[in-house]
């Protein structure tokens, strides 16, 4: 019964996406253009701050970010966090009509899925959306992406407390690996 509904799914979409397809090919924006300085392979050292505990906690991994096209990014996580294995896939694109960046995002530590919107802020690439917190609630979450001109990217990830404080729970520096790098793995950029 799944396959016939997915199926089914997927022949009432095809067609309406082929005819559009057919009669205006779209063209990549600025937005996706800038989507695709993310691609490739990244090593983060992160800090994980927690409401009410003084020092951070330090968490480590690979990004390894691959262009769907000239339209998506994913990205696929692995590392360790506290000692556990930890494993995230996202993906992100920018939505010419609705004007506005898209992503979304999913972890082995969690069963939410992670959906968010976003804009470009000068430097800044900004994704914000509602999300259980670490205490428990769902709070409005947003991320903050630098990209520095040492070629390292800076993400700052935050959440708007009870108080209506703005508390920043995570802070990570990635750097991007060579693609020809020891694990034998290339980026698509």
């Amino acid at each position: 019964m799944r396959r016939y509904v997915a199926l089914s799914a997927a022949v009432l979409v095809l067609p309406v996406a082929a005819a559009h397809w057919v009669q205006e090919p779209e063209q990549p924006t600025e937005q996706h253009e800038f989507l695709q300085e993310g691609v490739g392979r990244w090593t983060a050292e992160a800090t994980l701050f927690m409401p009410g505990v003084p020092d951070g906690i330090p968490m480590t991994w690979v990004e390894n970010a691959t262009a769907l096209g000239e339209y998506w990014v994913l990205s696929d996580v692995e590392g360790s966090f506290m000692g556990m294995p930890f494993k995230g896939h996202g993906q992100v694109g920018y939505d010419p009509q609705a004007k506005e960046f898209r992503a979304t995002w999913i972890d082995n530590m969690s069963s939410f899925m992670g959906i968010s919107t976003g804009r470009k802020d000068g430097d800044a690439f900004i994704l914000e959306g509602d999300a259980p917190f670490m205490d428990g609630p769902v709070r409005t979450q947003w991320s903050v992406a630098t990209y520095r001109d040492d070629g390292t990217r800076l993400d700052q990830h935050f959440a708007l407390l009870d108080d209506d404080e703005e508390f920043m729970w995570m802070e990570a520096v990635s750097t991007r690996l060579p693609d020809d790098d020891e694990s034998g793995e290339t980026s698509d950029r």
